[in-house]
This record gives C-alpha cells, sequence and structure tokens, in this order.
C-alpha cells in the first residue's frame, strides 16, 4: 500500500512567516553558495528515488509505493541538513513530517 509523506512548516503566534529561501538570501554569499550547491545534493538524492521508482512527488509530498520504501527514505546531504535545521532554529519554524497510508478503494471511480 502506498505511504505519502507531508511536510508542514508551522510559526508560533506572532512570529513572522518566512520560507527557507527568503531566509538563506539573507545569509552571506559563501553560505548561499554552500547551500545550493548541497540543494542539488538533496534534490538529487530526491530524484534517484523517483528513477529508481520508489517514490513518486505530488503536490510538495512524497509518495512512497509502499511502507517499507518510506521507512528506508532517501539518503540526505548532510550540509543541506545542517542548513534546514539552522533555519527552523533561527525562524523559531516548526517542522513536522506526517505519514499516511493511502487507502486504495475498489470500484469506487467514476460512475460506479
Amino acid at each position: 500500500m502506498a505511504v505519502i509523506q507531508r511536510f508542514e512548516f508551522e510559526w508560533p503566534e506572532g512570529t513572522k512567516q518566512i520560507d527557507l529561501f527568503a531566509w538563506i538570501n539573507t545569509l552571506p554569499r559563501a553560505e548561499r553558495d554552500e547551500f545550493y550547491q548541497a540543494k542539488e545534493r538533496q534534490e538529487a538524492h530526491r530524484q534517484q528515488a523517483i528513477n529508481d521508482q520508489r517514490m513518486e512527488m505530488s503536490k510538495g509530498a512524497y509518495i512512497w509505493t509502499n511502507q517499507e520504501e518510506a521507512n528506508k527514505n532517501k539518503p540526505s546531504d548532510p550540509t543541506w541538513v545542517k542548513y534546514f535545521q539552522r533555519y527552523l532554529r533561527e525562524t523559531n519554524t516548526q517542522f513536522k513530517v506526517i505519514y499516511e497510508e493511502v487507502v486504495e478503494t475498489v470500484g469506487q471511480g467514476p460512475g460506479r
């Protein structure tokens, strides 16, 4: 059964919401360059999981082929993780990863 992996961001009331890329653009040039190089490697890990047909993307979520693949996940670039964790900390952003099983129904399509 397929598993959806969604990502949610929350900011405490009264805190300015800033997305990752807006925050990255406030950093010195050398750090921005380091982040964007890490971002390319991070995206390559994701693309490899897609190419291997372990997952697909839909509306910003990952759809893993099954629970085993969701548990394996994919590699993460350590430099990307460092900047992502720093972003969460410095912007007081709460980040949640939510997994949901996809329940498939038979005979429930249009006209049935």
